[in-house]
């Protein structure tokens, strides 16, 4: 089992282009913002708040105002093209028009 398992991961690295991109924010003052707020809001509107929402908001934004990169992998060329895009009607996956206005 392990084997196939190993076999399959490799097969998986060699076929399909693999990347990551991290982050870095300072959520202190949404820490801070948190802390005061957190039962007021439960109270107020029901279900609890955490640092989730903030993260998808900021998505959110980032989406509206950046091109987002779309990487063409052709296994053919030596050299791999990045090009940029806007999405498609404004929407992200399974949300909204995105907008200042709307979040």
């Amino acid at each position: 089992m392990r084997l196939a398992i190993a076999e399959h991961m490799v097969r998986s690295k060699r076929t399909s282009p693999h990347a990551t991109t991290v982050v870095e924010v300072d959520m202190t003052n949404i820490a801070k913002w948190l802390e005061k707020n957190k039962e007021d809001f439960k109270r107020r509107d029901g279900y609890g708040i955490s640092y989730i929402s903030f993260c998808h908001e900021g998505r959110l934004r980032g989406h509206s105002q950046i091109p987002h990169d779309e990487f063409k992998l052709d296994r053919r060329q030596q050299d791999h093209r990045q090009k940029a895009y806007q999405p498609r009607h404004g929407r992200c996956h399974r949300c909204r028009p995105c907008s200042a206005n709307n979040l």
